[in-house]
């Protein structure tokens, strides 16, 4: 860019000023760039060359640079770009002379016939320098704190990340022993449960063991007592046949002898009275037998109803 003539080395003016006039067609040169360098920076100027509204390459193209001290200059080698776009540029040593630095190109096309000129600039700042300088310091003091900062953080970083490490190997051992707990409730209860089913089984062997015992008991006592039943009952049995047999004897001994008196009674009696009707004195002696016949049949009748 063109910046104001006050701002442009001496020496350049001088330079465009002593130029000699032609009359070739003049070229158009545009130039675009940074206004603002610091120490160390590279300056860089674009620049095009257009005739009658076309790009083109020119025959010759030359770039100076002139310091501020207008005792030093130097050429800069153009770079095209593209047809009619070119670039040059400067390294700024640090420190650099401060002040409005002029690049000055001047190029020609087709032998001469047509020729064109321009000058760029670009400052560097003594003050935006030291500002610069300050701000690079601030940023050094603000880097060191950071860095700090981060040396802090990083610190309480690694002392967290401790921290968790021993957390989670306490959470990871935690975890173990309540595995391992788990593991052996499970076990015992296992061998709870599995005690508990022999503990049924035993039960049930027993109860069978004691149902079976029981019903044994009560079969075999079921038996003695049907036997003991069947034996009194033969007993009782064979007694009152026998008491039946030994009363049925006695009554029919007791008829045969009571008949046998009865017959001897009767003969007797047959016989006496017989004596009788041959004597009268024996009436009392009947009548005596008749009694006894009486009293005979008496006992007689009374056994039979027995």
């Amino acid at each position: 860019m063109i910046r104001s003539l006050y701002a442009i080395p001496v020496l350049a003016l001088l330079l465009l000023a002593v130029a000699p006039v032609t009359a070739a067609t003049p070229l158009t040169i545009s130039t675009s760039g940074g206004s603002l360098y610091f120490p160390g920076e590279s300056a860089v100027v674009y620049f095009t060359v257009t005739a009658n509204g076309a790009l083109v390459n020119p025959d010759t193209t030359t770039a100076t640079l002139y310091l501020p001290n207008n005792a030093n200059s130097f050429a800069l080698t153009p770079v095209s770009l593209a047809t009619g776009v070119f670039y040059v540029n400067y390294t700024l040593p640090d420190p650099a002379v401060y002040g409005t630095y002029a690049v000055v190109i001047t190029s020609s096309y087709q032998s001469g016939a047509f020729v064109g000129s321009t000058v760029a600039s670009f400052e560097v700042s003594q003050g935006l320098a030291n500002m610069q300088a300050n701000e690079l310091a601030a940023v050094g003091v603000l880097s060191d704190q950071l860095s700090t900062a981060e040396s802090n953080i990083l610190s309480t970083v690694a002392s967290g990340n401790a921290m968790l490490g021993s957390v989670n190997s306490s959470l990871t051992n935690s975890i173990a022993g309540v595995q391992s707990s788990v593991t052996t409730v499970g076990a015992s209860v296992s061998s709870l449960g599995t005690s508990v089913s022999n503990l049924g089984t035993t039960l049930q062997g027993s109860i069978s063991s004691s149902q079976t015992a029981v019903q044994s008991s009560i079969t075999t006592l079921g038996t003695t007592l049907q036997g003991s039943i069947t034996s009194s009952q033969s007993a009782v049995t064979a007694a009152i046949s026998q008491g039946t047999t030994s009363v049925q004897g006695s009554i029919t001994s007791a008829q045969s002898a009571i008949v046998s008196a009865v017959n001897s009674a009767s003969s007797s009696v047959t016989s006496s009275i017989n004596s009788s009707l041959t004597s009268i004195q024996n009436y009392e002696y009947i009548l005596m037998v008749l009694v006894v016949i009486a009293i005979i049949l008496a006992i007689i009748v009374l056994v039979r109803k027995k």
